[in-house]
């Protein structure tokens, strides 16, 4: 069984703070023309009753758009910038 982030009360929150809150939305939102930056402060669900896109399958978009993020790893524990910097180059930079 599939846990969703997004529920319909989702729709009520500024598409800004989706965004902030979830950064990998931005794209989905980019293709489907809605703003987050400038006019960020608007509802999610403003945008799609004005471009005319269903409520239920724009959750759906955004539900498999946070489910497909997930890291295979866990972060290192360290101070080290040196041990940082290894880290990133070995998950990031293969």
């Amino acid at each position: 069984m599939r846990t969703l982030c997004f529920s319909p009360e989702s729709l009520k929150i500024n598409s800004a703070d989706l965004v902030i809150n979830n950064p990998n939305l931005a794209s989905l939102f980019e293709q489907n023309n809605i703003e987050y930056c400038c006019h960020g402060d608007v509802p999610l669900n403003q945008f799609l009753q004005e471009l005319k896109i269903p409520e239920t399958e724009f959750l759906d978009l955004m539900n498999k758009t946070v489910e497909k993020i997930s890291l295979p790893f866990e972060y290192p524990d360290v101070k080290n910038p040196l041990e940082v910097i290894s880290f990133i180059l070995e998950i990031y930079h293969k």
